[in-house]
């Protein structure tokens, strides 16, 4: 069989024509939202690139308060978690860890 392109059987057109407009909306792009949780991403983006352990960790506090502020226990959970893996035993993710626990088992009950 050779190796011809289907036609539109409406228009008889080829479907797949690059020499005709695209049928598709133009793509828009959105607003640059600035917001603390975006910041906080790019803090522990920074501070994984070229940071010491301390702002490391301190940039996935920072992540996981951002996350909490918008009552997001899940995503502040991982974040924690991630943390917790960087420096095992830190009395400031241990805590963080025992306040965000009871609030991820009340939204579960809910």
């Amino acid at each position: 069989m050779p190796n011809v392109a289907p036609l539109d059987v409406a228009t008889g057109e080829e479907p797949f024509d690059l020499s005709r407009p695209s049928p598709l909306p133009l793509p828009v792009t959105a607003d640059r939202v600035d917001d603390d949780v975006v910041r906080a991403e790019q803090s522990v983006a920074h501070a994984d690139r070229g940071g010491n352990l301390q702002d490391r960790v301190r940039s996935r506090l920072a992540l996981a308060d951002a996350w909490l502020a918008r009552f997001a226990v899940g995503p502040a959970l991982e974040v924690l978690r991630d943390a917790e893996k960087l420096e095992p035993g830190h009395s400031e993710i241990l805590e963080r860890l025992a306040r965000t626990y009871p609030r991820a088992s009340l939204l579960r009950e809910a």
